[in-house]
């Protein structure tokens, strides 16, 4: 009886240190409190990555990416800025270990350092590689070896280069707000603009207004009739054409993005050249786009993409071979230098 109270004795105490023990283990691997930071007022993000390093800042409402100042992408940068000010880490995976095998070593790893307009460190952090959950991304703290499961899938976020991070936007507009577009594509030219029409069955109403003897009247239903007109896409050489084409070249440019930038700023080079095609675009006066917009199409470069400039953006751009082959087939069509199965003329249409 001894003998078993003395193993049951011993038994309690394996326990009790057990208990003891996985209690500090648990205490020694809590994770750190990440205090919240406000979005409004980071006003700079440094991203370190090997030889790689990139500045954004904030100018006002918009950020600059680099010292050249290109505008940046506001979709990618409202991604980061999400990242930095609601970090979170979830668990402790690795205490001073190998870092190379999260992505955390020197090389492969993505230094983030965010900062306000006083020059304060205000985040600092450094990101390695996904988590196997796909929903974790391994993460050291300020200089800290540690290495955590931080919340969210962000590295993709981050490892861009400058070209990524720039505003890819060549042209932005509303399609309704267009009065007016000339196309050129060597010595041929067709201008479309949209005028107003009366409908028949308003132009009936009119004619019948007329012979109204009260001047009064007369004159509201005529204002009456007139008010209830239509827009139509005409030719201003009065040549057949599809109104669709027309409607289809405005929805391809109305929100154009680039695939990237040229490497040289200026489109000086480009005065000298003679593009593939030019396109002025019209719109109303103070609705949110200018009155006037050109982009010219130049000829492809040797991956089969489109050098262009526009009055709409600084830089010359370089469009991806679908959408310049898209814009110049839709060019040729309104030219008349490519046959098209629909047979609904423009000129026709009510």
């Amino acid at each position: 009886m001894k003998k078993e109270y003395f193993m049951l004795a011993v038994v309690i105490a394996v326990l009790c240190a057990y208990l003891v023990l996985h209690k500090k283990n648990k205490t020694h691997y809590t994770t750190p409190d990440v205090p919240a930071v406000r979005i409004n007022d980071i006003a700079k993000i440094k991203i370190v990555k090997g030889k790689k390093d990139i500045l954004l800042e904030k100018n006002d409402d918009n950020w600059l990416v680099t010292k050249k100042k290109y505008p940046a992408d506001k979709i990618k940068v409202k991604a980061m800025l999400n990242v930095i000010a609601k970090l979170s880490l979830s668990d402790l995976i690795s205490q001073g270990g190998d870092l190379t095998r999260y992505e955390l070593d020197p090389e492969h790893r993505i230094k983030i350092i965010a900062e306000n307009d006083s020059g304060n460190i205000l985040r600092k952090f450094f990101i390695g590689k996904t988590a196997p959950t796909f929903r974790h991304t391994f993460v050291t703290m300020n200089d800290d070896k540690d290495v955590y499961y931080a919340n969210g899938n962000f590295r993709s976020d981050f490892d861009n280069d400058i070209n990524d991070f720039r505003d890819k936007t060549v042209l932005s507009f509303k399609e309704d707000t267009i009065q007016q577009i000339k196309i050129e594509k060597g010595k041929n030219k067709k201008e479309f603009f949209l005028k107003k029409s009366m409908t028949p069955e308003n132009k009936i109403a009119a004619a019948k207004s007329a012979k109204n003897s009260d001047k009064t009247k007369n004159r509201l239903n005529t204002v009456n009739a007139e008010s209830k007109t239509v827009k139509k896409w005409e030719s201003k050489d009065n040549s057949d054409f599809n109104v669709s084409d027309v409607k289809d070249l405005l929805s391809e440019l109305a929100d154009l993005t680039c695939s990237s930038y040229t490497d040289n700023d200026s489109k000086d080079a480009y005065k000298s050249k003679t593009p593939l095609c030019v396109i002025h675009i019209r719109g109303k006066k103070n609705i949110g786009n200018k009155e006037n917009m050109v982009i010219s199409i130049y000829s492809k470069n040797k991956n089969g993409d489109y050098p262009g400039i526009c009055s709409e953006n600084r830089y010359p751009f370089i469009l991806g071979s679908y959408d310049g082959n898209n814009i110049l087939s839709k060019v040729n069509t309104l030219l008349g230098l490519k046959k098209n199965s629909k047979k609904k003329a423009g000129k026709a249409e009510k």
